[in-house]
């Protein structure tokens, strides 16, 4: 237990002052108490004030890009750096940018077309570009567009961290894809069969008993690969097969991962 004048004795001592409130150091709060959302509400305004001035009321498409991507998400991030806002700050400051970028007003609101994993682009890709495979085997086609090329070009950095999980098998190839994993992802090295290279997972699984077509495996397979298979947990056949990030925490794609 510390005495109550312990605080007045260390200012003599050191020769410093007391000061009556604690004030932002470098723009950010020096202490924190216990509301967060009280003590970081000065990002939200900072943010309110910067949309609300008669110039970005006039801004082109174009320009609330930049002011968006250049000033708005720059002033929570430097706080960022140190705290971790709140999630209801987080929602508030995506839901301001939506409705600047939308032009929603208080008077006035506007719909929000961003339904993302439906997005008209992507159904754009798939059928200029893959209408009858998948992403991960589309070719590059006969003139692509700059954003294809890009988007090319990152799947090839996107393959190696990714994995199948297995459901009805159907999407997965057998020998071209990874799909293989228990403690450890691995490919398989078996080399395959005639007539079985463009085989898919669906042919290994038995419905009917609603387990690993065991008798198949074990003839398509080193035994060592063959247990690693049988030994895998038998899939939800009713859902689709997806592909997931193994470097992350969760099984979405993380870019700090990917860096790493």
């Amino acid at each position: 237990m510390y005495p109550v004048n312990c605080g007045v004795e260390l200012w003599r001592n050191r020769g410093v002052s007391e000061v009556s409130d604690h004030q932002k150091y470098l723009g950010l709060p020096s202490t924190i108490g216990r509301s967060k959302k009280e003590i970081f509400a000065s990002i939200l305004e900072r943010v309110r004030a910067k949309i609300e001035g008669g110039q970005a009321t006039t801004l082109s498409r174009a320009g609330k890009e930049v002011l968006i991507k250049v000033v708005l998400q720059a002033i929570p991030c430097y706080a960022m750096q140190c705290f971790k806002l709140p999630t209801t700050l987080c929602q508030e400051l995506e839901r301001i940018m939506a409705n600047f970028w939308w032009g929603s007003t208080k008077e006035k609101r506007k719909p929000h077309w961003v339904a993302w994993r439906s997005k008209m682009g992507a159904w754009t890709f798939k059928a200029k570009y893959y209408p009858d495979c998948s992403f991960w085997d589309a070719s590059l086609g006969s003139n692509p567009s700059f954003t294809w090329l890009d988007i090319a070009e990152a799947r090839d950095y996107l393959r190696p961290g990714c994995i199948w999980t297995v459901d009805n098998g159907v999407d997965i190839w057998v020998w071209k894809d990874t799909w293989v994993h228990k403690d450890k992802v691995r490919k398989l090295v078996t080399p395959p069969p005639l007539g079985f290279e463009n085989a898919r997972v669906s042919i290994l699984l038995d419905l009917e008993r609603n387990c690993w077509d065991e008798d198949l495996i074990n003839d398509l397979f080193l035994p060592c690969e063959a247990q690693l298979i049988l030994d895998m947990p038998f899939p939800n056949t009713n859902l689709c097969d997806q592909v997931v990030w193994k470097h992350g925490s969760g099984r979405g794609f993380e870019v700090k991962s990917a860096y790493q």
